[in-house]
């Protein structure tokens, strides 16, 4: 199948399944505004036929004009504008994964006094991925979608699983991450409290800050946290195995956290580490009691947890004995491609099997 792959930063979400996607045999042509967020091992030209940037939305307007050939657009926001943008270019099939949604992280009332980008979005589109069945029925607290919609969990390639040594110990934290301000948008990604909560009682607190967020660490560091360099992909998988727990969650409670699976804990899986699972609604009743990890409902239970090595090995266990059979991203290649041809109303046939037949 041909597949325009639409994107604003390039994340590692979009990445991951655009890896499954051309390793099974579909053809992918990129746009994206970043460089997209790959390990230097994938070489990018055996994922995508093309690669294209742009700065505008009209510069995104005239790539998309005049693709005749593709079959597909499937949209990774945020932001949401790129679905109008593939609309006004001609594609008349339209995928929108999205994964990150003002109405998830605020509420209807907030989304729309922010603009309804999110919402227009889903409007147009004509099939919906999510990261997890809540996002669903979020949405359609407004009403029942008529269009195809499929929970697609963002799990890490199996390629990039690794076992580890746990020679570093302490807990990790890695990705989205900012230094105390009043009134931030974002509150839940602030994690001062929990830092300092596991500095004062001796618990080494790692933190491995996302692209973009370095310039905070320093702040982390003056309060007892042991701050490490932001790595791509494979290798922060690969460091994360060096530890003894993950940390999973929100430093205040937010309905981000309640309402949608964290990337964190796939991470997780594919390092073979537990996660300390908290304030993370959405994510507990998913996965707190399958044995990978434990779920706190405070911060002062994590001590009991983390001093615990027999609990902490028995999870390990549990982890790498059942995350190839069902915690790949490669595990959910047959669900993607029967949404796609429910989208297209066709078969979707990789490449290489459609000269076979």
């Amino acid at each position: 199948m041909n597949i325009a792959v639409v994107t604003y930063a390039g994340c590692v979400r979009c990445i991951k399944e655009c890896r499954m996607l051309a390793e099974a045999g579909h053809n992918l042509w990129l746009f994206s505004h970043f460089q997209p967020d790959s390990p230097p091992e994938v070489q990018l030209e055996d994922v995508f036929m093309q690669m294209s940037f742009y700065n505008t939305q009209q510069e995104l307007l005239e790539l998309l004009t005049g693709l005749e050939f593709i079959e597909l657009v499937h949209v990774h926001n945020e932001p949401s504008w790129m679905v109008h943008i593939a609309r006004a270019a001609g594609h008349k099939k339209i995928v929108l994964d999205a994964h990150d949604l003002n109405i998830v992280r605020y509420g209807w009332d907030k989304a729309f006094e922010m603009g309804g980008e999110d919402v227009n979005a889903i409007g147009e589109c004509d099939g919906l991925i999510v990261p997890c069945d809540r996002y669903t029925e979020i949405i359609e607290e407004q009403g029942k979608l008529r269009i195809p919609i499929l929970t697609l969990y963002s799990y890490v390639n199996e390629e990039d699983f690794v076992e580890g040594d746990n020679d570093l110990g302490g807990i990790v934290y890695g990705g989205s991450i900012y230094r105390p301000e009043r009134n931030h948008p974002l509150p839940y990604r602030i994690y001062d409290n929990v830092a300092r909560h596991f500095a004062n009682k001796g618990i080494p607190f790692h933190i491995y800050p996302g692209r973009g967020y370095e310039k905070h660490m320093p702040f982390y560091e003056s309060i007892g946290s042991v701050v490490h360099n932001t790595l791509d992909q494979k290798k922060w998988i690969k460091e994360l195995s060096r530890h003894d727990w993950g940390f999973c969650g929100s430093p205040v409670k937010h309905r981000q956290w309640d309402n949608t699976l964290s990337n964190k804990l796939f991470d997780y899986i594919a390092a073979g580490i537990p996660a300390i699972i908290y304030q993370a609604k959405a994510t507990e009743d998913m996965f707190g009691l399958r044995g990978i990890g434990v779920v706190v409902k405070d911060l002062k239970e994590v001590e009991e947890y983390y001093r615990d090595r027999d609990l902490r090995e028995n999870c390990r266990k549990t982890i790498l004995e059942q995350r190839k059979k069902e915690w790949t991203m490669e595990s959910q290649l047959e669900k993607l491609e029967a949404f796609y041809k429910e989208v297209v109303g066709k078969d979707v046939l990789p490449f290489n099997e459609q000269e076979e037949k």
